[in-house]
């Protein structure tokens, strides 16, 4: 399902709080056969945790970028499908493989980056996600991630 939702209005579903929250918006959100998938959109500004000094975004940062991705959709898929669990635990356990490429490139304030993300498999209370950073319109892939992240309570 396609939505356009601030990240705000999942806050009960999740334990971040600002600035350690990256995601602004929610755009995609969805069950399939392996579970979860959708979408998220950060837009860069300047102060922002994951960026260097200089502008630039770091490469470790796209790990966080899919774990928050990947729980902002959740709260989204739970909320907009009436399902009222609330995990009192979550963490990041693993990284399986991460792939970044932000290079040297000074992002500008307001450039927005596109996070996709699907579950790839689920091991209750273990979640193997994939996910992929790309810039605004996809012509660009910056980083592809596969983390583990226990939710649970």
């Amino acid at each position: 399902m396609k939505v356009d939702i601030p990240v705000e209005e999942y806050q009960k579903y999740l334990q971040h709080r600002k600035p350690m929250v990256w995601i602004d918006r929610v755009v995609e959100a969805g069950m399939n056969d392996k579970g979860i998938f959708g979408a998220c959109k950060v837009v860069v500004e300047e102060g922002q945790l994951f960026l260097t000094e200089g502008g630039q975004i770091r490469g470790t940062s796209a790990v966080e970028f899919v774990a928050q991705a990947y729980g902002f959709v959740r709260a989204c898929y739970q909320r907009e499908n009436d399902i009222p669990y609330i995990a009192k635990r979550t963490f990041l356990t693993g990284i399986r493989s991460c792939q970044a490429q932000f290079g040297d490139r000074k992002f500008s304030e307001g450039e927005e980056l596109h996070i996709e993300i699907q579950t790839a498999r689920e091991l209750h209370p273990l979640f193997f996600i994939r996910g992929q950073v790309f810039n605004a319109d996809k012509s660009q892939e910056y980083a592809h991630v596969e983390v583990q992240l226990y939710i649970g309570d």
